[in-house]
């Protein structure tokens, strides 16, 4: 079933393209073909993709006339909504930018009833501005209306600033060059009426205004944090949950205002669960930012390959997914695992809904400011603040019984000013714990005080700043300094990096802190700030700290993570060493990462804030930083399959070098990124900017890279020659530098050995293959490029007719491959495999393994591999006398192949095509004329092998 559904994936691929080349008809016919499979599979997304598709395509072809075409399109979002798939409706309707039912009223939600338009996957300006007039429609209020209820809210709120009619006017009127993001959200919510629908307005301006590189970087663990041992109250709530889940509830929502305890709440029922067994499988927990004041809520995208990888699927597989895809994944991975999922601080349902697991064995706990009342099948928990009762329990947990019993009405006094907040409470008690001199009475006293100076909430702020002020000066300076990292969490070396202090003190300070409720605990030694205390130390900082203060610890912080990944980067892998010496050791500590364990386990759990620091260095105009761990950390997140957070990082530093070095480097990694996401054409650029930079700089290893790289694009198109012109100016380099030890002086071999090997060059094929093989092993053990290389091998003596030693290297690399995940290289070697078996009459086991390379690559999105496996497979189905099925594979590899413009694999196809319409008696000339044609023009032998044949 999975394969018949990747193919009527790759069908609607090559309907796009045949649609964009201006061959509508084949278009239809390719969409009406994949919308069949996808029906006769029961593969809803698919079905829905195809519709749409077909759809557009009918309107550009006038086919049946916009009735049926809107009738399709009307299909497709309703087939959607029932797969469970959050639906972008401008999207999904019925004219390319046009709303479903713009004209009466939103499209049909999951309710069944009339929602709104959403502004869901607007990229620019102008689409969010039409999506934003699009909800004025279905809003049907007057623009006078929408300005009095704008004004009426910002006075509730005590915003000074009230914009003018005009003003309200003009942001709703097309041309719109910028959008005020406060304005945004106002006219949404202005036309809304419901604060829980304006959330993903601001999210989608944050989209358009270029946050969304930030919304992608996600951090997420495999456990459940433990819960505080203070943890006091809720024994109603927690019994309500714990009993809900007993009875068979499995999705919860704890909701309720910031610092009424839902974390905390959330953390201790789940180790509850964990402890009777619910989740003694598995655990994950992400923060998905909702509310973070200086950064975008979480992509559900990229938390859910975060959880994907988690849970075993490779980086180059969960890429290939869309939302929808990964969402379906997740779920079917999570089917039958005992697991608990910890969804913690959630903007919205659409970005809740596709990371619901929706499994009886597994239990999902979701926190918010808000209900998310809509979600399918979960059971919501409004959270109030304390009861009076449970105010004096918590301050007593934390403060001691004697403490408050000696005063009860003191403590209660305390506990009503600060507003029975449970975060407030606790902030109070840990100022109480410290300062054993004074009475309750001094407290209250001093809190009293604190209520002039007001900049949060009233419950919190002045428990913060009463907390915070009798603190000693060192404490006070780094809870402020810490409020300055850009990432969500921090280890004790990153926190004495930012203070500029030794590490065993600051361990001790950070104790301190987290024993005044003023910083959290979160992974093994890790910590986090409360949203709301990092905005209050951010203000402290900005008040107290001159800003060369300020910059200065960031400097050190910046320093650290560059030195650190450098680190990282030669323990994960040593033969990248060179990396290092680019990156001057700041004095700061630094962990171990010399083994590859644990550099990719630092690696892993710094990568979202490695990015964050990009960010913020390159908003500062600081540059080492940004070109330096983007050079550094480049191989890691490239054999991971990192790509999106190596886009980010990578066009950061293009954008940040102010050197020519910096910036072919910056170059350089971009491209192979562009190529990685199939954007060949920016690959192609990238690279040829790359050699022009390194050629400047007189950098001669460089040189030779960037001209090793702009080969590829060569070998892509054909220029089979022009390739390997390339590649041995690559190899000169590499060997007049003396520096052939290296990852590009293997990997430029192989790529040569492939341009030798196309054009009938084996044998010279064969020596280059061996001498990459050679050099890989000097890498280090069990290296990508080893399995690269052995597959390479094993390559060359099939086609020398050597099957007993392209087995041997063929199961050699498929081994290597597996026990390192790489995926590619086990397809590559699976199917070497099989083109030994049919060469040695056995093409039944030829099948089997080339089926098994096909569905990888239908899982990994290669479409280039699966085009090659699929001629393969061809051929191995036609010796076995199963001519439909060969006839098949060949034509959906020439339909990908003309989307690719790869014409060696469109001449193969196309003698492919020959061959088995032959077998069938009917007439397959015309194909082997133009496989013939394309052979010859690309100079290789095979035009020469079918002269010969007929």
């Amino acid at each position: 079933m999975n394969n018949r559904v990747g193919e009527a994936y790759a069908l609607i691929t090559a309907g796009r393209a045949l649609r964009k080349l201006g061959d509508l008809e084949g278009a239809r016919k390719t969409q009406e073909t994949a919308l069949s499979i996808a029906r006769e599979m029961g593969g809803q997304d698919c079905e829905a993709q195809a519709l749409n598709d077909l759809g557009a395509t009918l309107v550009e072809l006038a086919h049946g006339g916009p009735r049926r075409t809107a009738r399709l399109r009307r299909r497709a979002v309703l087939v959607r909504i029932a797969a469970g798939v959050v639906v972008d409706h401008t999207r999904w309707g019925v004219n390319d930018g046009e709303p479903i039912g713009s004209a009466g009223g939103g499209a049909v939600g999951h309710t069944g009833r009339t929602a709104p338009p959403e502004p869901g996957g607007a990229q620019t300006v102008d689409e969010l501005a039409a999506r934003l007039r699009a909800l004025h429609s279905w809003a049907g209020v007057s623009y006078r209306e929408i300005h009095r209820r704008l004004a009426a809210s910002r006075r509730r709120r005590g915003i000074a600033e009230i914009p003018v009619y005009n003003t309200v006017y003009r942001c709703l009127q097309p041309g719109r060059s910028r959008l005020d993001a406060e304005l945004v959200v106002d006219i949404a919510a202005a036309l809304l009426q419901d604060e829980a629908l304006v959330a993903a307005w601001r999210q989608a301006h944050q989209v358009v205004a270029g946050r969304a590189a930030d919304a992608a970087i996600v951090s997420v663990t495999d456990s459940i944090p433990a819960d505080q041992g203070t943890f006091t109250g809720r024994s109603a709530e927690v019994a309500g949950l714990l009993a809900a889940c007993d009875a068979g509830t499995t999705q919860f929502v704890l909701g309720g205002m910031a610092g009424v305890g839902k974390t905390q709440l959330a953390r201790y029922v789940a180790n509850r669960l964990i402890e009777a067994g619910h989740g003694n499988e598995l655990q994950l927990s992400v923060d998905l930012r909702g509310f973070d004041p200086d950064r975008p809520p979480a992509d559900p995208a990229a938390v859910l390959d975060g959880f994907l990888r988690r849970l075993g699927v490779p980086g180059s597989q969960v890429h290939a997914l869309d939302l929808a895809g990964r969402a379906r994944r997740f779920r079917q991975l999570m089917a039958d695992r005992k697991a608990i999922v910890l969804l913690d601080n959630a903007a919205t349902e659409d970005q809740v809904l596709p990371l619901l697991a929706q499994s009886p064995t597994c239990v999902t706990v979701v926190t918010s400011r808000y209900q998310l009342g809509g979600l399918p099948d979960v059971k919501c928990l409004a959270l109030d603040v304390f009861t009076p009762a449970e105010s004096l329990d918590l301050l007593r947990g934390i403060a001691g019984e004697e403490a408050i019993d000696a005063d009860r009405q003191t403590a209660a006094r305390i506990a009503r000013l600060v507003g029975h907040l449970p975060l407030a409470l606790a902030v109070v008690a840990g100022r109480i714990t410290d300062s054993p001199g004074w009475c309750l009475g001094d407290h209250l006293e001093r809190l009293t005080e604190h209520r002039e100076r007001l900049r949060l909430e009233d419950s919190v702020e002045p428990a913060l700043a009463l907390s915070y002020e009798a603190l000693p000066p060192e404490r006070r300076r780094l809870l402020r300094l810490l409020a300055l990292h850009p990432g969500r969490d921090l280890d004790s070396y990153a926190a004495a990096a930012v203070s500029g202090q030794r590490r065993e003190q600051v361990v001790r300070v950070l104790a301190d802190l987290v024993r005044a409720s003023l910083l959290q605990p979160a992974a093994a030694g890790r910590f986090v700030l409360h949203d709301l205390v990092r905005v209050f130390a951010c203000d402290r900082s900005r008040d107290e700290d001159r800003a060369t203060v300020r910059r200065d610890a960031l400097s050190r912080l910046f320093d650290h993570y560059r030195w650190a990944a450098a680190q990282a980067a030669a323990g994960y892998a040593p033969h990248e060493g060179s990396v290092r010496a680019l990156v001057e050791d700041p004095g700061t500590e630094c962990p171990q990462l010399g083994s590859r364990d644990l550099a990719r386990a630092w690696l892993d759990a710094e990568r979202s804030n490695l990015i964050a620091v990009v960010r913020a260095a390159a908003e500062l105009g600081s540059s080492r930083p940004v070109t330096d761990i983007s050079t550094v950390i480049h191989y890691y997140l490239d054999t991971s399959g990192y790509y999106r957070e190596a886009e980010v990082l990578h066009e950061c530093a293009v954008a940040a070098a102010t050197d020519d070095a910096s910036r072919s480097r910056a170059h350089n990694n971009l491209g192979c990124v562009y190529w990685r996401l199939g954007r060949y054409a920016d690959g192609r650029d990238c690279y040829q900017r790359a050699l022009d930079l390194t050629r400047k700089t007189g950098n001669r290893i460089g040189t030779g890279k960037a001209v090793g790289n702009v080969a590829l694009g060569h070998f892509r198109l054909g220029r089979y020659l022009d390739a390997i012109d390339c590649f041995e100016q690559a190899l000169t380099i590499f060997h007049e530098e003396n520096d052939e030890r290296m990852s590009s002086a293997s990997t430029v071999r192989g790529g040569l050995g492939w341009s030798l090997l196309r054009v009938g060059r084996t044998a010279e094929a064969l020596e280059r293959f061996d001498e990459s093989l050679r050099i890989a092993r000097l890498l280090g053990d069990s290296t990508f490029e080893e399995a690269y290389a052995l597959a390479n091998v094993g390559n060359a003596h099939a086609r020398l007719g050597g099957r007993e030693l392209a087995t041997e290297y063929g199961e050699a690399a498929l081994a290597l491959s597996r026990k390192l995940a790489f995926r590619s290289g086990e397809v590559d070697a699976l199917n070497l495999l099989g083109r030994v078996r049919l060469t040695g009459g056995e093409p039944r086991v030829a099948v089997r393994l080339q089926q098994e390379a096909l569905d990888l690559t239908i899982d990994i999105g290669s479409r280039a591999m699966t085009v090659e496996i699929r001629n393969d497979l061809g051929a191995s189905l036609m010796a076995a006398d199963r001519l439909d099925q060969a006839l098949e594979e060949h034509q959906l590899a020439l339909v990908v192949a003309q989307t690719l413009e790869d014409r060696y694999e469109i001449a193969r196809a196309c003698h492919g095509l020959s061959e088995v319409l032959g077998r069938q008696g009917a007439d397959g000339a015309a194909y082997r004329e133009r496989a013939v044609a394309l052979f010859v023009d690309l100079g290789t032998p095979e035009a020469a092998e079918i002269h010969a044949t007929y």
